[in-house]
């Protein structure tokens, strides 16, 4: 085949700086895409990581609002039935108004530690509890959270333990 007063013949080897070019350029867009893909699946996998957490921290904290109104439940029940005095968490386990998820020192259950101080019936004051559940570390919940034997209301501190002066929860 005669091209441009050149002559080249059909099954001539291709020049080898070109095709060493050509791969070369084929093999960093290659590498370039494998790093692409890994950086996508490390973003998903980070986001999905985040959020597991997350749903780990909202589950342990609800989990905690029902322990907390269980146990102030089964304080009134252990009052009535006690002479009106309020029982350990171990008083209650031992007459099994509570599983042993609340035994420990202190006791630890879905992620928080709850710390339950009885305050004894004197001549001059009626027996009385309050009720704390903190969080375990930051990974196990965010909220720290009171009850106390005054009534149902649950108060809700976000950076200290919660006492009776902090808001009521959903307020």
């Amino acid at each position: 085949m005669v091209f441009a007063g050149q002559t080249i013949e059909a099954s001539a080897a291709p020049d080898p700086f070109i095709m060493a070019n050509l791969t070369q350029k084929f093999l960093i867009g290659l590498a370039f895409a494998g790093l692409l893909g890994i950086f996508v699946v490390g973003v998903l996998t980070g986001a999905a990581v985040i959020g597991w957490k997350a749903a780990l921290r909202a589950g342990n904290e609800a989990a905690t609002l029902q322990n907390l109104k269980t146990i102030a439940a089964v304080e009134i029940q252990y009052y009535n039935a006690h002479n009106r005095t309020f029982g350990t968490l171990d008083q209650m386990i031992k007459e099994r108004l509570l599983t042993s998820k609340f035994s420990g020192n202190p006791p630890i259950a879905d992620g928080y530690v709850f710390n339950l101080n009885i305050v004894p019936k004197t001549s001059s004051q009626p027996t009385s509890f309050t009720l704390n559940a903190d969080p375990q570390n930051s990974a196990t919940g965010k909220n720290h959270y009171y009850i106390d034997s005054s009534g149902s209301t649950i108060h809700v501190n976000r950076d200290e333990p919660a006492s009776a002066t902090d808001s009521a929860l959903g307020e």
